[in-house]
């Protein structure tokens, strides 16, 4: 469970059947994070644009559109080099695919999906899903301090506009 001080993590959570949404919920408050539930792709796209993500669980069978053809929608929207604006840069976040036929040949194509972090198979147990998500998050957490501290380490080799490099002391023989 996250420290008392901590940044809760959020996750959408986008399924159509409501008993697996509701469980997925609930075990993710269990752990102490913060669940945004969508029913259907239109609901997903909206909440993920209106809110930032650290990780999305995505259901693969749903009838508006099935979670491969919504990760490839998210993805080239959002994915690597996209923009929601230049004041609010929404990557996408690791997606975790949840579904009850994780052997189909159309899942297991997912897995080289953009951040496609894992799938899990339905019938979920706590244990297991819990504990795929505090890995998940624990990862992405470590790549953002990772990006963090490389970005902090360039930007101090890079001069800004109007500023001049001190010249080097002269040698004095």
């Amino acid at each position: 469970m996250p420290d008392e001080g901590a940044h809760v993590k959020r996750v959408l959570v986008i399924d159509d059947e409501p008993a697996v949404r509701i469980l997925i919920c609930e075990f993710l408050k269990m752990g102490g994070y913060h669940a945004d539930a969508a029913t259907s792709v239109q609901e997903a796209m909206q909440l993920f644009y209106d809110n930032n993500y650290e990780l999305i669980t995505l259901d693969f069978r749903m009838p508006d559109m099935d979670g491969g053809r919504l990760h490839g929608f998210l993805s080239r929207q959002y994915g690597h080099g996209q923009y929601i604006s230049e004041l609010l840069p929404q990557r996408l976040p690791p997606v975790l695919i949840v579904t009850g036929c994780a052997s189909d040949p159309a899942v297991q194509a997912l897995k080289f999906g953009e951040n496609v972090v894992g799938i899990i198979e339905k019938p979920l147990s706590y244990e297991t899903f819990s504990a795929a998500v505090r890995h998940i998050l624990l990862r992405a957490e470590e790549r953002r301090i990772t990006r963090q501290k490389a970005l902090a380490c360039l930007q101090h080799r890079i001069i800004a506009p109007g500023h001049r490099r001190p010249k080097p002391a002269a040698n004095q023989a």
